[in-house]
């Protein structure tokens, strides 16, 4: 293949990267419990539970999701006693 197809693909990735940005998991994992506790605060406990899902995917404290959780069960029980 030639080389300018190899340098073009180097740059398109690069580009790309820079577009999205490099997020650690981390930065994923403080993203995800701030949008789940931004549900929780609008008492939508299914959506707070979806991004309870991805933070669990990307945090490495368990802790923080399990407390989470309990928030979203309070919630959940406080919402179906209505």
């Amino acid at each position: 293949m030639p080389v300018r197809y190899h340098v073009s693909a180097a740059l398109l990735a690069i580009g790309t990267a820079a577009l999205f940005g490099c997020r650690t998991s981390d930065e994923e994992c403080e993203e995800d419990l701030r949008l789940a506790r931004k549900a929780i605060s609008k008492l939508d406990y299914r959506l707070a539970e979806s991004w309870r899902d991805k933070a669990a995917a990307h945090c490495s404290d368990a802790e923080r999701v399990k407390k989470l959780t309990t928030d979203i069960d309070k919630l959940r029980a406080k919402r179906t006693k209505r």
